[in-house]
């Protein structure tokens, strides 16, 4: 990882701004992603034509014309909790790079201030996006049950957990449901009353 960090410092990413974006969604699709690889990729590349869309438009206001920007993207798939989270991130060129003619070295154009206002629309292009995947592969979007009828138990359950973790929620047990003990964050006053009752070793 430091590597590639490393790599991708020195020898990819210009001496230019960079924005992290990133993007999150719904736990219904998260679970959808989280096991259809295919799916994920195309979610992938919704956000990473989006992305650089939103800054060629931007600049295009501002007179530049055929504006390029770059990205570095990874798909995360555990949130805070250790659980299944499949989300986004990528590290965006701040701005765009655009040429005259063919002969000419490009110049690197920033961005301006970007508004909540502009994050929404751009939001709102990504969602609509993403659910017009979801149709054209026949699959539920914002609502629906997500676990069907299975013949195996073993399967039901293994679909029980993911839900679970999706949710951030503990899996079947003696505290089914509670929310799950995330990195950072002080335990439950639940929590703490457990670990303070418990017996000392010995």
């Amino acid at each position: 990882m430091v590597e590639a960090a490393a790599h991708l410092v020195e020898h990819v990413i210009p001496d230019v701004p960079v924005r992290q974006w990133v993007v999150s969604f719904p736990w219904r699709l998260r679970y959808l992603l989280a096991l259809d690889a295919e799916l994920c990729r195309e979610a992938r590349k919704v956000f990473l034509r989006a992305v650089p869309g939103f800054y060629a438009s931007r600049a295009r206001k501002r007179g530049v014309e055929r504006g390029r920007t770059g990205a570095v993207d990874q798909v995360q798939r555990f949130g805070s909790a250790l659980n299944a989270n499949v989300h986004f991130h990528a590290l965006v060129l701040d701005g765009v790079y655009s040429a005259p003619d063919a002969h000419t070295s490009p110049s690197f154009h920033a961005a301006t201030r970007i508004t909540d206002a502009e994050v929404a629309k751009l939001l709102f292009t990504i969602r609509s996006r993403v659910l017009r995947l979801l149709r054209r592969r026949g699959l539920p979007s914002e609502q629906g049950e997500l676990i069907g009828r299975r013949d195996e138990p073993e399967e039901t359950l293994l679909l029980l957990f993911q839900t679970a973790s999706l949710q951030g929620r503990v899996p079947p047990g003696p505290r089914a449901g509670a929310p799950l003990a995330r990195l950072g964050r002080r335990p439950s006053a639940e929590r703490a009353s457990m670990h303070h009752e418990r017996a000392p070793d010995g």
